[in-house]
C-alpha cells in the first residue's frame, strides 16, 4: 500500500471525528511514515510497519481530545520530608509519541531498550524538587516545576554532609524501533544512551558531566557538554552527527554520518576509530592530542594546537588534496598535494605523522 492509499484509507476510518480533528490525525500519521522513510525503509516498507487504518483510527480517536497523562507512585505515599524522594513512573505506547523532551538538574539520566512496545519514564520527586512527567498529545515531558529556596551555603554543605541527598537516577526505556525525537538535558549530572535504533532526531546535552552513546541509529545526533568527556561507540545517522565538549576528551569509535560528522573539545584529547562521513568530516581541539585510525569522509579537517596529530586515513595518499603544516615539530605529510578529496591538517609546536590505508 502507498502512503497516500495508507492516509486515505485512515480519513476513511476516522469518520467519527471534526474535520479539524481527522487533519490533526492524518498530519500524525503522514510525520511518523515520513520519519520511517527517512530511516532507509521505502514506501511501502513504512506503510507495513504501521497499525493497519481501522485500528490507528481506534487508536487516534481514543487519543484526541484526552487530557494529559500523568505519572504515578511506584510504591508507597510520597513523604512529607523535604529530603525524601518519592519514586514515579509514566507508561506510554510508543506508537502514540513523537516527541520525548526530558529536562532535569543535577540528575543522571539513562536511556536503555525496554522489552516491549511502551515507553517508560522512572524518576523521582520531592517536596524540594518537584518534577512532573506527563503525556500530552503525542510528546512525553519531565520538568522541575518548583523547587525549594536553600538558605545560603551552610544549607548546602549541611544538606550533603549529612546524605540526605541520596543518589538517584532517571531511567527512559524505549523500545528498539522508537519513532520520536529524544531531547534530553540535564546539569551536573551524566546522561547514557544504549540500543534505540530507529530513533528520529537526538539532542542531549549537560553542563560539569559526561555523555556516553552507544548503539544509536537516527536521522541526527547532537551531543554536547562542559567539563566532561564524551564517549560514542557504534553510531549511525542518516544526516550528521556533532559531538562538542569543553575541557574534556572524546573517543568516538564505528561512528558513521551520511553527511557530516564534527568531534570538537578545548583542552582535551580526541581519539576516533573507524569513524567515516560522506560529506565532510571535522576534528578539532585545542591543547589536546589527536590520535585517529581508518577515518575516511569526502573531506577530512584534523586540527590542534600545541600536541601531536597521529593517525591513520582510508584510500592512498595520491587521492587526497593535502593541505598541512605545524611549527616546530616533524612533519609526515606534504605541505602541498593536488588530489581529489580534501585534507587539511595543521596543528603547532608538535609533530604530524599520518598513515594511509
Amino acid at each position: 500500500m502507498t502512503k497516500e492509499a495508507y492516509l486515505n484509507a485512515l480519513r476513511a476510518a476516522l469518520a467519527g471525528m471534526s474535520e479539524q480533528e481527522k487533519d490533526a490525525a492524518v498530519s500524525f500519521c503522514e510525520e511518523a511514515l515520513m520519519d520511517r522513510m527517512e530511516t532507509g525503509l521505502t514506501e511501502e516498507e513504512a506503510v507495513a510497519a504501521m497499525e493497519d487504518p481501522a485500528q490507528m483510527a481506534e487508536k487516534l480517536a481514543v487519543a484526541i481530545g484526552r487530557a494529559p497523562e500523568k505519572a504515578k507512585p511506584v510504591t508507597g505515599e510520597k513523604g512529607t520530608d523535604s529530603n525524601e524522594w518519592q519514586k514515579m513512573l509514566l507508561t506510554c505506547p510508543a506508537n502514540r509519541l513523537n516527541h520525548i523532551d526530558l529536562e532535569a538538574g543535577n540528575l543522571p539520566i539513562k536511556v536503555i531498550l525496554a522489552q516491549d512496545d511502551q515507553v517508560r519514564l522512572t524518576y523521582y520527586t520531592r517536596a524540594r524538587n518537584v518534577y512532573e512527567a506527563k503525556v500530552d498529545g503525542d510528546t512525553m515531558t519531565l520538568r522541575e516545576v518548583a523547587r525549594e529556596k536553600k538558605n545560603g551555603i551552610f544549607n548546602m554543605i549541611f544538606n550533603f554532609e549529612l546524605g540526605t541527598l541520596p543518589r538517584v537516577e532517571i531511567v527512559l526505556e524505549v523500545p528498539q524501533d522508537l519513532m520520536a525525537d529524544l531531547r534530553i538535558k540535564t546539569r551536573n549530572a551524566g546522561i547514557s544512551l544504549k540500543g534505540p535504533r530507529m530513533l528520529t532526531h537526538v539532542d542531549l546535552g549537560t553542563t560539569n558531566g559526561g555523555l556516553a552513546i552507544e548503539q544509536l541509529k537516527c536521522i541526527s545526533l547532537e551531543g554536547h557538554t562542559t567539563n566532561g568527556g564524551l564517549t560514542a561507540n557504534d553510531v549511525e545517522t542518516k544526516k550528521t552527527i556533532s559531538l562538542h565538549t569543553t575541557n574534556g576528551g572524546v573517543s568516538a569509535s564505528r561512528c558513521h554520518a551520511k553527511e557530516h560528522l564534527a568531534l570538537k573539545t578545548t583542552n582535551g584529547g580526541i581519539a576516533a576509530k573507524d569513524c567515516t562521513a560522506n560529506c565532510e568530516m571535522n576534528i578539532h581541539t585545542t591543547n589536546g592530542g589527536l590520535a585517529f585510525s581508518g577515518l575516511d569522509a569526502g573531506a577530512i579537517t584534523l586540527r590542534t594546537s600545541n600536541s601531536r596529530i597521529n593517525g591513520s586515513v582510508k584510500g592512498p595518499q595520491s587521492q587526497w588534496k593535502i593541505d598541512s603544516h605545524t611549527t616546530n615539530g616533524k612533519n609526515s605529510l606534504p605541505g602541498w598535494q593536488d588530489g581529489a578529496k580534501p585534507l587539511n591538517v595543521h596543528t603547532t609546536n608538535a609533530n604530524i605523522h599520518v598513515t594511509f590505508e
